[in-house]
């Protein structure tokens, strides 16, 4: 089994706003596929987060790291890989930040 389950979010708005790039640029640092493991990582897709407003997103451990970047994306996963599993409470949406990413102009 793993020692770490990395998941990067494929909802419409993550994949929208580039979760494909994301995974990548995952499965070329690990050195795995998509839906492939090894003693260190699994690495996958998941559905959404509910955190469309703070797209993309990446899960790792239970943990969130929300406006991922495919440069920085790789740091940021070894990073969040040394906290506990699910130490950080993600932030909550406020009706401002859901309004202005309203990419469909259905609101």
């Amino acid at each position: 089994m793993a020692k770490n389950i990395v998941r990067v979010c494929c909802g419409m708005t993550c994949g929208i706003t580039g979760s494909r790039k994301i995974m990548s640029k995952l499965e070329e640092s690990m050195g795995l596929k998509a839906g492939e493991q090894n003693e260190e990582n699994d690495l996958g897709f998941c559905g959404c987060t509910g955190y469309c407003h703070m797209a993309p997103n990446v899960v790792i451990n239970d943990n969130e790291i929300h406006h991922v970047n495919p440069d920085t994306v790789t740091k940021d996963v070894e990073e969040e890989k040394k906290k506990p599993a699910g130490s950080e409470k993600p932030p909550e949406a406020t009706a401002e930040e859901i309004m202005n990413l309203d990419f469909l102009g259905d609101l």
